[in-house]
């Protein structure tokens, strides 16, 4: 069902009989959303009142209905506070299915432009033939930036008006302009039907551009739209402006109070939740310091610089030090490993350190390269073992200076898959000191073995160029510089998945026209397809240090180094050419420059292999293979077909394969029977004779969910679809099916995306990525109804009811329906669009979210078009189950 009410009433919904309410007669119907409508009423004295009333049938089940009630019925013994709308009563209509809630009515919106006397208000509202709410939200239509001197008094009653409901275990999830009315002329907290507990906060509710990264149902995200409301009111800017401020501003008169306010706007919408104000009181503190006549910026640079001055000493301190004594790096013991175990390595000639780190074999060279860019997790065991400090540097966004280091970069928060940056070229040497130290005291190195950086021969080995011309880096730079080689060959732009670049979506100010990726930042390692040799991201993410010094010094006598490979900010064609170098300070670490790690294989006999081989693929199975099924779709000839029948097609763009079509039970039935895997409960929902619906558990295997083994599996978690995953990749390893390098796994939301056809999202999360795609565009196309043959949704042949069906619309299956029943989709992949919702990874991890897991895609009984198109998503717990959703895999990189 769609979350997101109409602003008006629907002449083409039919209407409900008028609801029964103790002590009120009902005037008219003044609004309608999906679960309810609003109803003008007076009292037995002639009092005017607004009456929310709530439909059980609205929703899916009984679970979020009676959440709404519990909601209401917390927040109406504390809603007597000036800035919140006051609720008189709450009742409840079993019989007529649904309950209601008394409030204040609000203003019409006509007295915004013409105020009335307070005692007038109620009674034009009341009188009023078309009347329309006054809300924050029509009021800035109507006159764009309110002054600082109106804005502070009213972000004042708001700022009370959370401490009170947060102070209380309540939060609101849905603050907007719209969502602020005017009662007597006064701003109030309203919309309150989506207020509820802070545990009971599961659901993805809330407006795309006032949700933050994290999610909605917390404190600290009410405080986080409440600095985006904030921010529309003071600059005239849309929320997704932030945070531009006016192009006018020296020219405005309340220009300095602005400012002010905008510190409390920065606060409040960090990306951190952390970092923003601990409650509605500190806010209030704040803008009461500001009414004062006291400054929040001059009081926070102060303590900024204060705090820069003590970093810098010390790092200056520690540096000095370190560089002075070089003192041989703290070791980090680890468990001894047997000597059988050393340079035991994957097949393709490849070796796992300790780290995790992989190292390919280059043919010429006498170093394995590491497969990826050092990532976060790596050097952060480095920074835990030798307790250094990052080396800071200065970052500079929309003229605030800001100190940034490895750890807390100044645009994406890192995930420990991101190539680690902002490392000078001194960190990257004394990571690779500490590296070999440590596994050779764990005898995980030989003597003579080490790690270092490649030199740039090595590297320019490693992406093909074995004849260049020149004795030093230098004379290899200006010996190619007139070349149109670039890492993916001659043609311009690159072509799709040639790496992560500045492309059309990216958060740089230059792009490349005409190249998409699907990062508009950095990117986890190996997000893209293997370059030469099984190497990932030569070409893109990070620029890399190499070892060599130039010939040339900077200025003032500093060295220079050399750092080979395009960065995601890249978007000049010279960057991309497979001969340039850059040249960089070394003791400056950049956000665009990395490393990568090559390891000195100490030489044997000739006789004596680099590596060990792979076992056997003759090993026997820990279960025997199942025959593949007979299926409705037939895989082309260039899937690739697993142990259990499962077709796998490659995606242009990505590093992974996507299975063909969804998971079946007979898939899973294999999984259950050689594992002791307890699946979680799903939940279905009944109509009964008599119209009366309940809410029956269901399981896996029950014959209503199961009866055909080629439908898709259902009535499962994200716990179980993991599990599933998990063993999937151990069987096929243990049986040598499966490449010790490759993995089963979920589809990443941005890759879903991706392979349905949405090149062009941009955002670090789901939610971001939804809000960021326009409305409208369905998997089919932009026309609604769907054409025949579209997918599996609930048309006429649905066996719900009339309402919960696509009018117009019509399929073969009134439930679910084998897999690959419906013409292929995008990329060659069936069911995208329907059958069952499909759950995928959130990645990178939302911070502070807990196992959130984006669902995708329709299912047999969804019915709304919001629904339906191609950008939606619904977040599901680690253990939320439901007959409606099951699970895609993919075939991946080890991470």
């Amino acid at each position: 069902m769609s979350s997101t009410p109409p602003s008006r009433l629907d002449p083409n919904r039919p209407l409900r009989p008028t609801p029964v309410v103790p002590d009120y007669e009902m005037d008219r119907l003044i609004g309608r959303g999906s679960y309810g409508e609003v109803w003008l009423a007076h009292s037995a004295l002639g009092t005017r009142r607004a009456v929310k009333v709530v439909y059980r049938d609205s929703f899916d089940s009984e679970r979020p209905y009676l959440r709404e009630l519990a909601g209401i019925r917390a927040y109406e013994p504390i809603s007597s506070h000036e800035s919140q709308v006051s609720v008189f009563h709450v009742g409840k209509n079993d019989e007529a299915g649904y309950f209601y809630y008394v409030m204040e009515l609000a203003d019409d919106a006509t007295t915004l432009a013409n105020p009335l006397p307070d005692a007038a208000l109620a009674e034009r509202a009341a009188s009023s033939p078309v009347y329309e709410a006054a809300t924050l939200g029509i009021l800035l239509k109507q006159r764009g930036r309110l002054p600082c001197a109106e804005a502070l008094p009213l972000a004042r009653s708001l700022a009370s008006a959370l401490d009170r409901l947060h102070g209380h275990g309540l939060v609101h999830r849905d603050i907007k302009p719209a969502n602020i009315i005017f009662v007597d002329g006064r701003p109030k907290l309203a919309d309150i039907g989506l207020v509820t507990s802070v545990a009971a906060a599961d659901t993805l509710v809330g407006t795309t551009g006032y949700i933050p990264p994290e999610g909605p149902g917390t404190a600290a995200a009410d405080l986080f739209s409440f600095g985006k409301v904030l921010y529309e009111v003071v600059t005239g800017h849309d929320r997704q402006e932030f945070p531009m401020l006016p192009d006018d501003l020296a020219q405005l008169a309340d220009r300095e109070p602005l400012l002010e306010i905008n510190e409390i706007i920065l606060k409040c919408c960090h990306l951190d939740p952390r970092e923003r104000y601990a409650s509605g009181a500190e806010v209030l503190a704040d803008l009461k310091r500001i009414e004062a006549g006291h400054s929040l910026r001059h009081d926070r640079a102060r303590r900024r610089r204060l705090a820069v001055v003590t970093s810098l000493a010390l790092a200056a301190a520690v540096v000095w030090g370190w560089g002075k004594f070089r003192p041989t790096p703290v070791v980090s013991p680890a468990p001894p490993v047997p000597r059988a175990q050393v340079n035991e390595v994957q097949p393709e000639g490849r070796w796992t350190n300790s780290l995790g780190m992989v190292f390919a074999s280059i043919p010429g060279l006498p170093v394995q390269l590491s497969i990826w860019e050092t990532r976060v997790q790596d050097y952060e065991e480095f920074s835990r073992a030798t307790s250094r400090a990052a080396t800071l540097a200065r970052s500079s966004v929309r003229g605030r200076t800001n100190l940034v280091s490895w750890s807390n970069p100044s645009d994406i928060r890192p995930a420990p898959e991101h190539p680690v940056r902002l490392v000078t070229w001194a960190d990257a040497n004394d990571f690779c000191a500490w590296l070999t130290e440590r596994e050779r005291a764990a005898n995980w190195l030989r003597e003579g073995e080490s790690y270092r950086l490649p030199t740039d021969l090595e590297w320019s080995w490693a992406v093909g160029l074995t004849n260049e011309l020149g004795n030093t880096p230098t004379e290899r730079h200006t010996a190619g510089s007139q070349t149109s080689l670039y890492y993916w060959g001659t043609n311009w732009p690159p072509p799709v998945g040639a790496g992560n670049f500045s492309d059309e979506n990216s958060v740089m100010y230059q792009h490349i026209a005409g190249y998409l990726d699907p990062f508009p930042g950095i990117a986890p390692v190996g997000s893209f397809p293997a370059e030469q040799h099984g190497l990932f991201d030569l070409a893109g993410n990070v620029s890399e240090w190499c070892a060599d010094d130039l010939v040339e010094r900077a200025k003032g006598g500093s060295p220079v180094r050399v750092s080979r490979g395009a960065a995601y900010e890249n978007s000049g064609q010279p960057a991309f050419r497979i001969t340039r170098r850059m040249t960089t300070r070394a003791e400056i670490p950049a956000a665009a420059i990395g490393f990568r790690v090559v390891r000195v294989v100490r030489p044997g006999p000739p006789s004596t292999p680099l590596v060990v081989a792979a076992a056997p693929k003759s090993a026997p199975p820990a279960t025997a293979p199942p025959t593949a099924p007979p299926r409705v779709a037939v895989a082309p000839a260039h899937a690739r077909t697993n142990s259990l029948g499962m077709a796998f097609v490659p995606v242009a763009g990505l590093p992974v394969e996507f299975s063909l079509w969804e998971t079946r039970v007979r898939d899973f039935r294999v999984f259950a029977a050689a594992t002791s895997h307890q699946a979680d409960v799903g939940t279905f929902q009944e109509t009964l004779p008599g119209n009366k619906r309940i809410i029956v558990e269901r399981q896996w295997h029950d014959p209503e969910v199961a009866a055909n083994p080629d439908w898709p599996i259902r009535a499962i978690s994200p716990r179980d679809a993991l599990a599933f995953c998990a063993w999937l990749t151990a069987h096929e390893h243990a049986t040598g099916l499966l490449p010790t390098n490759r993995c089963y796994r979920l589809p990443r939301d941005h890759e879903w995306s991706w392979a349905a056809g949405l090149t062009n999202e941009v955002g670090t999360t789901a939610l971001l990525r939804m809000a960021s795609t326009p409305p409208g565009r369905y998997f089919w196309g932009t026309e609604w109804p769907p054409p025949p043959a579209a997918g599996n949704f609930s048309g006429s042949e649905s066996i719900l009811l009339l309402r919960y069906r696509i009018s117009g619309y019509r399929d073969e299956f009134p439930t679910v329906s084998p897999v690959g029943a419906f013409p292929v989709e995008a990329n060659g992949l069936f069911d995208l669009a329907g059958n069952v919702s499909e759950i995928c990874e959130e990645w990178p991890p939302v911070f502070g979210a807990e196992s959130r897991f984006p669902r995708r895609g329709a299912s047999f009984d969804r019915n709304e078009p919001e629904e339906l198109e191609v950008r939606f998503r619904k977040l599901v717990s680690l253990k939320h189950s439901s007959v409606h959703a099951g699970f895609r895999l993919v075939r991946a990189p080890v991470p």
